[in-house]
């Protein structure tokens, strides 16, 4: 999988500030609706052997197009481990958590969606919840 430039960027800028918080002084966006408001970001850390990370990514490529068949789901990405490929990153924006909890857990498309990536859950090592407090983006 490649990762561009600004991609990569993106995700150590991310790493130093859970790890140090030095952007607790950025400006936060303003939220311009209710849904960005009440959105909330799902981390969930993979840990994959090598031969199961190509079976992984297409269970995700599948199972993706589950999540944008949800009104809940905002946006979602898989990332890979550049210094250790066997480590990957879905992170999903939800409008709410009640929105993943209840309406994408309680949908037709969660249970498409969970038959799909099921087998790796074995995998996992982390998933939770964050609410965004502070973003910037270049102009």
């Amino acid at each position: 999988m490649h990762l561009d430039v600004r991609r990569l960027t993106l995700l150590i800028l991310v790493a130093a500030v859970a790890t140090t918080g030095i952007a607790a002084s950025t400006p936060q966006p303003k939220p311009t609706s209710n849904k960005e408001r009440n959105m909330v970001v799902e981390y969930i850390r993979y840990e994959v052997p090598a031969e199961r990370a190509q079976a992984f990514l297409d269970a995700y490529r599948e199972a993706g197009e589950h999540l944008k068949a949800s009104p809940h789901c905002l946006r979602y990405e898989v990332s890979r481990g550049v210094e250790e490929p066997s480590n990957f990153i879905v992170r999903i924006e939800w409008d709410s958590v009640e929105g993943h909890m209840k309406g994408f857990r309680g949908s037709a498309q969660f249970q498409k969606f969970f038959a799909l990536v099921k087998p790796f859950f074995s995998d996992i090592k982390e998933m939770k919840h964050y609410n965004v407090e502070s973003a910037g983006s270049r102009p």
